[in-house]
């Protein structure tokens, strides 16, 4: 409960982006630290556990939250599905890998850590939502974050007020689209 709380505040003043990536990566850094800790040290492997279990929930949320975000209108609920399977299906393996702790008791935050720190590299891709018009048809959702610099991926700068989809990139799209199955026919 107080990751959740601590969530709503994090992601209304920092972003949903600087707020997952900054969760996963301190899990990352909790669970990679327990390869320095004995097996005797219990307590210390306690305490990683709850304070990976604390930044772990807080992406839990994040990550749904920007699920809902970025998929635009039309497809959202195929897009949460296949999320949900996907995140399921994952789930398989954890008992497995939680499994390895009769080990060493560290491994399972180990592997974790390491989960999560490639996670938050990968999140960094992700456009960021706050303050910004949500995509509602298949060409927004084309071009909701396709045009991120280098420089916009690694800042977390927030936009600083809505910013609408560019009307003219939609129809740049579709021609687009017309010219490639113009050229699509050619062909045959």
């Amino acid at each position: 409960m107080p990751s959740y709380l601590f969530t709503t505040i994090m992601c209304n003043r920092l972003g949903r982006r600087l707020t997952l990536v900054s969760s996963m990566i301190l899990s990352g850094i909790v669970g990679l630290a327990a390869v320095g800790v004995p097996n005797s040290a219990t307590g210390v492997i306690m305490a990683l556990v709850f304070l990976s279990k604390f930044t772990i929930s807080i992406a839990f949320v994040v990550s749904e939250l920007l699920e809902d975000e970025i998929f635009p209108t039309v497809v959202r609920a195929e897009g949460h599905s296949v999320t949900s399977f996907g995140s399921t299906f994952f789930t398989l393996g954890v008992p497995y890998i939680v499994f390895l702790g009769h080990q060493y008791m560290a491994l399972p935050l180990i592997i974790f850590g390491g989960v999560c720190l490639v996670a938050a590299f990968v999140s960094l891709f992700l456009p960021e939502t706050v303050n910004t018009d949500l995509p509602q048809t298949l060409e927004d959702g084309e071009l909701f974050g396709s045009r991120m610099t280098w420089k916009e991926i690694f800042s977390f700068q927030l936009p600083s007020k809505r910013k609408n989809l560019d009307p003219v990139s939609v129809l740049e799209l579709r021609s687009l689209r017309k010219d490639s199955k113009r050229e699509i026919r050619h062909e045959d």
